[in-house]
């Protein structure tokens, strides 16, 4: 039994399982929970919704702890304070009317309370003790380097198919042109960024991977909140440059709950629910793309995906552990008619993980994480298009990679904390590649063979081991500083050296008025095999990037207004050599086209700035705009040139409106054209003549409306949003045409207005 078939026998066992336990459990049946109480977190939105401006963090509010519903009278800060008290937390005001809870008191193991009566409620407001606390809750921008989305955000923001990756796509630091839910994130390519789901590592996150990861492999319905970090990311993450996207699962609150999702994109479903001490996830979804192209008159081919996520949590009074698994699928037959190409490809994608916590003594916990991935991924095509290259592609590849993490967490009171830690990562692969193409008049100056003939194959294994140490330590009421550091050791290829990377990160808070930090540190990333350039050619591994990083940055919070402040400067030595399609990067199959070129930077450079302006208008108007200004630059010999990518100027606009029943969401995005390469008639000598041009000056406004009808028990809402309203003509590159020996230039353009209608039904 293969490695994914082994894979597909446990997800069917798992989902038989599961499909057990997934009737609807009486108040008996449910152990110690009872029918009483409920979740915590939805008592202190029933606050919210009263007028309390009280925000929390996932971390401490457990999914285990359950309250009697809140009490009716006294002040809402006194009723918060009610609530909180069992498990040892309290409110912190920050400002005028914002409320953070923090920890005063270690937490107990009790996991149903009842809320204090009126007499204690009325005593806890008026003998609140004075408590030091550490930060409870970073606020959804910043600082040090992260910003977080909730799932309000998320669902406001209009992207097609409510994509959670396209989403992410309107904060500010990333390159980004509508068409590919993958992005760059301040100057980096797009390999250099780390995804992660319920903590752990996601190596394919996307469907349609080799043909612009066209939607992430995540049902957005899935996803309660995402974690962007582009600097200053702790140690604890490793082996990216860039940047983390951490997506956080949604947890259920009730002991049987769903959602079924239905737009021109897919058709999603998912039931989650609490049986007890435990917590179960099932979610399946299937793309409708395929029967909406059928109905055109133009012949788009006809891709398919699915994917599947299962995950069974359970939690006690000393630790916690958590099972999941990922499948995903493509079927894939894309056409694009007037340039001649064709693209098919069969993709088979599974992660299976554990992982869990153990409470070891006062302050001390061990965490314990397991994955294993198993790809097996085809395709292949052909190009006809004689003017730029006739011919074939054949590649496939087959591998899997087996991730053991442990760490151990020290925290024995509120000013400092340590985390010590070792991973290891095992992987091992098959590829197999064969390419024939002719080129033609276009290739001529670019192309040292007017006919490529290419059968490579390569059998490769290694391991991957890494120690990392974390800690925190809280200086005074104001001061924070943390240090970090990682050291890698790999024997992927053995030429390469082994890394060491120091950080650092200094924070100050003024009461939540305002902060400031500084980040500074080195990163290495190594190439994986999986990540082996076959489809060009080559069978030998990048040394790895060091990159050395510095960003500071500020926030005010005055009232209802935010302002965000950040500078940022990367330098990469060795930066990864790569291929490139001068004229046009947006098409099927890039290996086969006469444009494509080895580019072999010595060093690559990042830097920019970031101006964000937040207002929260009222409770139900938000609007924010977000000026950058970046620069994402590697040398060739003596000459440095733009990255492909680099994105010079950035504005975006964002409002998002809450008027009862409807939501209405509104983003507006323009940045300067990215770099684009005349047509070269001479042989290329120097690499400075590389992107000399850029191409047209980038816009769309997207807006997403939803109305909400609440059933019984239940609530529906329809949605439509409509990408690139003004229907603006992005231009993404240029196709090559040639009559009586002259080269006409064709423009190639991005999405149009793209409409998505959607139905969801919450129970």
């Amino acid at each position: 039994m293969s490695s994914l078939q082994g894979i597909r026998a446990a997800w069917f066992i798992v989902l038989c399982a599961l499909a057990g336990a997934a009737a609807p459990v009486s108040a008996e049946s449910t152990g110690s929970r009872s029918s009483a109480t409920i979740p915590l977190r939805s008592a202190l939105k029933s606050l919210q919704d009263a007028g309390l401006n009280v925000v929390f963090s996932s971390t401490l509010i457990k999914p285990n702890y359950r309250v009697a519903p809140p009490p009716a009278t006294g002040s809402l800060p006194a009723r918060a304070r009610a609530l909180l008290a069992p498990f040892g937390l309290g409110l912190q005001q920050i400002g005028n009317d914002v409320w953070y809870v923090v920890r005063r008191t270690p937490a107990p193991a009790q996991q149903v309370v009842a809320a204090l009566p009126a007499a204690e409620e009325a005593a806890t407001e008026d003998t609140v003790e004075e408590v030091v606390v550490s930060v409870a809750r970073e606020p959804a921008s910043g600082p040090g380097g992260r910003r977080r989305l909730d799932r309000d955000e998320l669902a406001a923001t209009p992207a097609i198919g409510r994509d959670v990756l396209r989403a992410i796509a309107h904060r500010g630091g990333q390159a980004h042109v509508g068409l590919s839910a993958r992005g760059h994130l301040r100057g980096g390519d797009t390999n250099e960024v780390l995804y992660l789901i319920d903590g752990i590592e996601v190596i394919e996150p996307f469907h349609m991977g080799d043909f612009h990861a066209l939607f992430s492999a995540i049902n957005p319905g899935l996803v309660e909140a995402v974690n962007v970090y582009q600097a200053g990311f702790p140690a604890t993450f490793g082996s990216r440059l860039s940047g983390v996207i951490d997506m956080e699962l949604a947890e259920p609150e009730k002991p049987m709950e769903g959602r079924v999702d239905l737009d021109f994109i897919s058709a999603a479903s998912h039931a989650q629910g609490t049986l007890g001490d435990a917590r179960w996830l099932v979610s399946a979804r299937r793309s409708t793309v395929d029967h909406l192209l059928a109905s055109l008159e133009q012949d788009y081919g006809r891709p398919r995906f699915h994917d599947e996520l299962v995950r069974l949590a359970w939690q006690g009074e000393e630790g916690d552990v958590s099972l999941g698994m990922l499948y995903g699928a493509d079927e894939l037959a894309l056409e694009d008619g007037t340039a001649g190409e064709t693209a098919f490809a069969d993709y088979d994608n599974a992660l299976a993980w554990i992982r869990g916590s153990r409470v070891l003594g006062p302050g001390v916990e061990l965490r314990l994480a397991g994955s294993f991935t198993s790809v097996e991924n085809e395709r292949w095509g052909s190009l006809n298009d004689p003017a730029n290259a006739v011919g074939k592609l054949w590649e496939s590849r087959d591998f899997n990679v087996l991730s053991l993490r442990s760490a151990v967490r020290w925290e024995t009171d509120e000013r400092w904390s340590l985390d010590v830690g070792l991973e290891g990562q095992h992987q091992a692969g098959e590829f197999a590649v064969a390419v024939d193409s002719r080129y033609g008049p276009l290739g001529d100056p670019l192309q040292p063979v007017e006919h490529l003939l290419r059968d490579v194959r390569s059998d490769r294994q290694g391991t991957l081991l890494t120690g990392f140490v974390s800690l925190e330590r809280k200086l005074n009421a104001a001061w924070t500083l943390e240090l970090g550091a990682r050291y890698d050791l790999q024997d992927l290829d053995p030429l390469h050296d082994n890394q060491f990377s120091p950080r650092l990160q200094l924070s100050y808070d003024r009461g939540g008025v305002w902060r400031a930090y500084l980040n500074a540190g080195r990163y290495a990333q190594h190439q994986n095999l999986y990540e082996l350039q076959i489809d060009d050619g080559l069978v030998e591994l990048n040394a790895p990037q060091i990159a050395d990083q510095f960003s500071v940055g500020a926030q005010w919070q005055f009232g209802r207004w935010q302002l965000d402040a950040e500078a940022y400067w990367r330098d990469i030595a060795s930066p990864w050599s790569r291929f490139e399609n001068l004229y046009n990067r947006w098409v099927l199959l890039p290996e086969l086209h006469a444009d494509r070129i080895a580019l072999a930077p010595e060093r690559a450079r990042t830097y920019g700035s970031e101006i964000t302006l937040e207002h929260l208008t009222t409770d139900r108007l938000r609007w924010a705009l977000a000026w950058s200004v970046a620069r994402a630059r590697e040398r060739f010999g003596n000459v440095w040139r733009p990255r492909p990518w680099e994105q010079r100027q950035t504005l975006r606009a964002s409002l998002d409106w809450r008027p009862g029943a409807w939501l209405i969401g509104l983003r507006a995005t323009y940045h300067t054209g990215w770099p684009t390469t005349s047509r070269v008639t001479e042989p290329i000598r120097d690499f400075g003549r590389l992107y000399d041009t850029e191409l047209a000056d980038y816009f769309s406004l997207d807006v997403h409306a939803a109305r909400r009808f609440e059933l019984p028990a239940s609530e529906v809402e329809v949605y439509f949003s409509l990408s690139n309203v003004t229907f603006a003509e992005n231009v993404g590159g240029y196709r090559y045409e040639f009559e009586s020996g002259r080269a006409l230039a064709d423009e190639r353009l991005l999405l149009p207005a793209v409409p998505m209608l959607g139905l969801s039904w919450v129970w």
